[in-house]
């Protein structure tokens, strides 16, 4: 059996769960790959799958990325929405190639959800969307609940930290994933008949830009024993069109000592995103919130621009943060012709089975935008009346 696994740093790191689940794969003589970056969303595992078709040549197609989006969710890097878009996105792909009944999605709690503060509104949403179109998935909190109470434990003794899973539970995570993942997934004629809706949502594919430029760019190879890429160097100051998209949803890069920053666009619209981090010899997906719009000139220059506020991997920074302009590697620059978010209305319209004038109005008002402002005129009124009875 050939499993390749695209998740977080829960899925590449020395005490994570894939050292057990490897263990019992290679003592079955399966051949496993594992892509996992640390810091990845779902975004992550999206590009990947789009962009290198022969992934789905795999039998199984292992996804851990909740754990992720959880946490830009919480800081307001993205939106419930945007995550949801994300593995829609990666549904509609496999449904295309034939290859929906490869995918085992697992889903990871944070530490806050078990420790009951905070909701797990994504994970039950995902969960929900998962079984609507029968997709294989691991719904990890239940089995950690339960591994804590056999030892007489809290459920917060399943975490090392925030993000991460203590080592004995991912032992734990990684045996059951293993026996998992060998058994065959056959969906029901009901999650058949349901998934033909997943070739009328919108083909929003995640590509890379074509980046052309005066001056030569330098590529270099980076990486780890685990993962090599082929990376474009841009030096200070030097400037690149970008072609191949209407929007740029994210960037696939390494990040070194020597890491600057980038901006993309001009004036108001300019973002900036600063590839400078603490930690530093790894690869990082970060995705723009909201996405870059994209002109028929659009440029990126390497440095920064003063008055544009940083962006950074968990959001925009408090202050004008800056980067003394140095080296930039990028593996890509990703974009797409469609705003991804697209994708998440289009699944709760099919999941609610909304059709003929709703549909269309539905549509409608999601084109000109305005379906996020009568979501948020409705949760005000709804504050406002709930205060009014408590009065």
């Amino acid at each position: 059996m050939r499993i390749t696994v695209i998740g977080t740093s829960n899925s590449i790191m020395k005490a994570g769960w894939t050292r057990q689940a490897g263990e019992i794969w290679n003592a079955a003589g399966d051949h496993w790959t594992n892509l996992s970056i640390g810091g990845s969303s779902a975004r992550y595992a999206a590009f990947l799958l789009d962009d290198q078709e022969a992934l789905f040549q795999a039998d199984r197609i292992i996804i851990e990325s909740a754990i992720n989006d959880q946490m830009f969710i919480s800081a307001k890097a993205c939106t419930i929405d945007h995550a949801i878009a994300s593995y829609a996105g990666i549904l509609r792909r496999a449904e295309a190639l034939g290859a929906l009944d490869k995918l085992l999605i697992l889903l990871f709690p944070r530490k806050v959800q078990m420790e009951g503060v905070t909701s797990d509104a994504l994970i039950s949403r995902l969960a929900a969307m998962f079984a609507h179109f029968g997709v294989d998935h691991l719904d990890l909190r239940p089995h950690l609940a339960d591994w804590a109470a056999e030892e007489g434990m809290q459920g917060t003794a399943t975490h090392s930290d925030a993000n991460h899973i203590s080592p004995a539970y991912q032992d734990m995570i990684g045996r059951l994933v293993a026996g998992h993942v060998l058994r065959s997934h056959v969906p029901t004629d009901e999650h058949l008949r349901q998934r033909a809706a997943l070739g009328r949502m919108p083909d929003v594919r995640l590509r890379r830009l074509t980046v052309t430029s005066a001056a030569a760019v330098a590529t270099k190879d980076v990486g780890t024993s685990l993962m090599r890429q082929l990376a474009m160097c841009l030096q200070p100051g030097q400037a690149v069109d970008l072609h191949g998209a209407r929007y740029l949803v994210g960037a696939f890069i390494w990040t070194h000592a020597e890491s600057g920053a980038l901006t993309i666009g001009d004036g108001k619209a300019a973002r900036r995103l600063n590839l400078r981090r603490a930690f530093r010899n790894i690869f990082l997906f970060d995705t723009f919130f909201p996405v870059v719009a994209l002109g028929p000139s659009a440029q990126m220059r390497v440095g920064n621009d003063t008055g544009v506020r940083l962006f950074n991997v968990l959001g925009l920074a408090e202050a004008d943060l800056q980067v003394d302009a140095a080296t930039v590697e990028i593996v890509a620059l990703v974009g797409a012709d469609a705003d991804p978010l697209c994708l998440a209305e289009e699944v709760q319209l099919v999941m609610r089975n909304l059709h003929g004038l709703r549909r269309i109005v539905m549509h409608w008002l999601h084109r000109r935008k305005a379906l996020p402002m009568l979501r948020r005129a409705r949760r005000l009124f709804r504050a406002k009346l709930s205060s009014l009875r408590r009065k």
